[in-house]
């Protein structure tokens, strides 16, 4: 990011972030797998799914964008990780 001079430029550092994490992802199809905190757009690395799209195991809707059974990114809700299994 070209930053001539301090306070000279407005940007937003996950945007950024997203842009180099594709060529990361394009340079390495079959070895990286992203995933997403929430939702990958609302944190605004989307430029990955310029080369890939969200791992999607189920049934893909007509609303279903950039989802494949291929895909290397997996976004993750933090309620799931965190979620404790309560016994029967």
């Amino acid at each position: 990011m070209d930053v001539p001079a301090p306070g000279g430029t407005q940007h937003e550092a996950t945007r950024i972030l997203g842009g180099w994490l594709r060529e990361v992802v394009d340079a390495n199809r079959t070895s990286f797998l992203t995933f997403a905190p929430d939702e990958l757009t609302s944190n605004r690395l989307q430029d990955i799914l310029d080369v890939t799209d969200r791992d999607w195991q189920a049934e893909i809707g007509p609303y279903d964008e950039k989802a494949g059974p291929r895909g290397r990114v997996i976004e993750v809700l933090s309620e799931h990780i965190c979620a404790r299994a309560t016994p029967a």
